[in-house]
């Protein structure tokens, strides 16, 4: 899924966001399942976006040396990613990702993001199901 994208803004729930470089991730995917893991199609939102409720991606651990800074931590910790926009060379594809963060009541966690190190890149796994075998999801 990656083919033509020129890169990925990540948006969180406090407003900040990361824009990763095609070289800086692998492993996209983005979709809309149902409970036994069938895609279904994605539901329409406001403003063009769509809705999704699987999403997995593999941030390479080269990006902390480029920035200076341990951006894989810092994405790691938050806990709180809301929004994916996929930039290609002529449009962008904006994704609204599952979350059961809820400002009103001061919960920005979203307990869907299952997100873990694998050799030192951050696999970002975002979904309400339960997922078996996790680690063959980025092989």
């Amino acid at each position: 899924m990656k083919q033509g994208i020129i890169g990925i803004n990540l948006l969180f729930e406090d407003g900040e966001n990361i824009f990763l470089e095609n070289s800086h991730f692998s492993n996209l995917y983005i979709a809309n399942i149902d409970e036994e893991g069938n895609e279904i199609a994605y539901e329409k939102l406001e403003f063009n976006k769509l809705y999704a409720n699987f999403f997995i991606l593999k941030i390479n651990q080269l990006i902390n040396e480029i920035n200076n800074m341990n951006v894989l931590k810092i994405t790691y910790n938050k806990r709180n990613l809301t929004e994916v926009e996929l930039k290609f060379s002529n449009k962008t594809i904006n994704f609204h990702l599952a979350s059961d963060a809820d400002p009103f009541k001061r919960k920005s966690i979203n307990n869907y993001d299952k997100s873990f190190f694998q050799d030192g890149d951050l696999c970002m796994l975002i979904c309400p199901y339960s997922i078996k075998y996790l680690n063959h999801l980025f092989v």
